[in-house]
């Protein structure tokens, strides 16, 4: 799942964004977040938040070979 949130300039709530994505992340699915730059730091470093669309989809990529790799190894 990528969610584009590149229009907001501001967020109220992010715990609900955060828990969206742990929840996504829990049921072995991807949940990218994409933001602008300057917002990043809102974000606890270790979910999966991007700058663009592009780098988004990298990300997705990546994601999918891991855990190709992973069910590659049961």
């Amino acid at each position: 799942m990528l969610v584009n949130l590149l229009a907001a300039e501001e967020f109220d709530g992010i715990e609900d964004l955060q828990d969206l994505q742990a929840e996504r992340m829990d049921e072995m699915f991807s949940c990218i977040l994409i933001v602008r730059e300057s917002l990043m730091h809102l974000f606890d470093e270790d979910l999966a938040v991007v700058p663009s669309v592009l780098e988004a989809e990298d990300y997705f990529g990546m994601e999918d070979m891991q855990r190709q790799l992973l069910d590659g190894d049961n």
